[in-house]
């Protein structure tokens, strides 16, 4: 199990792909980590790390269904 080092604030994060809301936090590691954190709504890779700051994604809502336009 490692050390860590510290924590930062919450941020906020959307995937970039299909726009869920996640917030993420991170851990200060003593030594760099790889890895990658894939989205719980559309099950791609939003994002992918090889650092100390190791984040940790929290699931916060889906993304909003589209609207169709209104028509006049």
């Amino acid at each position: 199990m490692h050390r860590t080092w510290g924590f930062s604030h919450c941020d906020s994060f959307d995937c970039p792909h299909c726009g869920a809301i996640y917030s993420v936090r991170y851990t200060q590691l003593p030594i760099r980590d790889s890895e990658s954190a894939y989205c719980e709504n559309c099950h791609r890779k939003m994002s992918q790390w090889h650092s100390t700051a190791q984040p940790s994604y929290a699931f916060i809502a889906r993304p909003e269904p589209a609207r169709p336009a209104r028509r006049a």
